[in-house]
């Protein structure tokens, strides 16, 4: 650029015969106008390249702007869920805390009846039953079917002695744990495979051996919570049938409402129940159908209901789970939602009457029931309960209970003992 100026200089004093101060005066002149149209260029150049980093950065700003509105959005929704989980957790407290609050009172009312019977309460059970009051009424009737219109005042006392004697006989054996067990296998249909065992008691009493006669008379004498107390401790022990490892099955457990309600072997019963807790998988309880569900749904405001809802869901959370015994003859239909959240996880029912009811179905005749007898265990299964069907003598059966879509089965078919099937 100085050369440039300084020819420009030097030709114009040659060319119009200018004074050298003049000559020096255009080449600075010049000099100064190159300088100033090359500054003005650089920073023409500058500019633009600022004004291309103003707009990526308005790009980036703008991007931010969007980022931070869909994490707000974000955030709102957060919000809001973290609203609707408070407001549910809440509400599950508020029913948790309800559900604690009736199971208190069941257990207020009885520590506060077991305080009443504390004079009546004896460590030995023995001792309880010598001294337990028969239950009867003072003039008992004669146990007879009908008794006949002739019959002498004589017979009739006679009758009354025999059954206080079996009832005396009753206690004695009850006292020295005169009890046999026999055990019934209950197998995984359809591949039979033993599953579990169904315990039957038997009170060796001399002289009497109908254990349904021997049932009504510790029924009528409030000796059946004795027998369950009994069978319970039998069954902490395991079952003589074996499965396919060599363990003991599970054992079913037959027992009655009267072991659940307020009676002298109530403390015995509840403590024999929480010292098996470890075992507790591998006892089910069974209870009658119309006695446990008409106890609980008569009235569901009911203390003795209430109570008695406690004391299932207390020992369902000690790990035992309870079999119904479904009785055919009042139909197929039940609360089973109900019986489901107090820990009932079977439902045990006798086929014959369900095989009777297909044969019809087949022959396009009416049934008793209400339900489709092969819908029974769908309609347990729903509320994650399984179906147990009893009573099959014979092979014939076991085919025509397939149609039932059971999970377990259990009868004179599947007695393990040879000897027992050929006699």
């Amino acid at each position: 650029m100085l050369a440039t100026a300084m020819a420009i200089a030097v030709g114009a004093r040659t060319i119009f015969d200018l004074p050298l101060l003049a000559s020096i005066l255009i080449a600075g002149f010049l000099l100064l106008i190159f300088t100033l149209t090359q500054g003005l260029a650089v920073q023409r150049k500058h500019h633009m390249r600022l004004e291309t980093e103003i707009d990526n950065l308005a790009e980036e700003v703008t991007t931010a702007r969007k980022g931070w509105s869909a994490w707000n959005s974000r955030l709102k929704v957060c919000e809001e869920r973290v609203d609707l989980l408070a407001e549910d957790l809440g509400k599950a407290e508020d029913y948790e805390a309800r559900a604690d609050i009736a199971e208190l009172s069941a257990l207020i009312k009885d520590i506060v009846e077991a305080m009443g019977d504390v004079d009546i309460r004896l460590q030995n059970h023995g001792r309880l039953l010598t001294s337990l009051p028969s239950q009867r009424p003072a003039e008992p009737q004669v146990m007879k079917p009908a008794a006949d219109p002739d019959q002498s005042a004589a017979d009739a006392i006679e009758d009354r002695n025999v059954d206080a004697t079996k009832l005396s006989a009753l206690r004695r054996a009850l006292n020295s744990n005169a009890v046999t067990f026999d055990y019934e296998p209950v197998v995984r249909m359809p591949r039979r495979q033993i599953w579990s065992g169904f315990a039957k008691v038997n009170v060796q009493v001399p002289g009497e051996r109908d254990q349904a006669v021997l049932r009504k008379i510790a029924a009528e004498n409030g000796l059946l919570p004795c027998i369950d107390l009994l069978t319970l401790s039998q069954a902490s022990k395991g079952s003589s049938i074996k499965l396919a490892d060599g363990q003991a099955a599970p054992v079913i457990c037959q027992l009655n409402l009267e072991s659940l309600l307020p009676n002298p072997f109530s403390d015995a019963f509840e403590e024999a129940l929480e010292t098996q807790r470890d075992n507790a998988h591998n006892i089910i309880l069974e209870f009658p159908d119309r006695a446990i569900t008409s106890q609980l749904a008569a009235n569901a405001r009911d203390s003795e209901s209430t109570a008695l809802r406690a004391r299932l869901r207390r020992y369902a959370r000690w790990g035992y789970s309870y079999a119904l015994h479904k009785n055919a003859r009042v139909g197929l239909a039940a609360d089973y939602g109900m019986l489901a959240e107090l820990g009932f996880r079977y439902v045990r029912i006798s086929a014959k009457p369900l095989i009777t009811a297909l044969t019809a179905i087949e022959n396009g005749e009416k049934t008793p029931f209400d339900l489709h007898p092969a819908d029974l265990a769908g309609l347990t299964g729903r509320y994650g309960m399984e179906l147990i069907v009893g009573d099959l003598e014979n092979e014939a059966m076991v085919l025509e209970a397939l149609e039932l879509n059971a999970a377990f089965a259990m009868g004179y078919a599947f007695e393990v003992s040879p000897a027992r099937r050929a006699s």
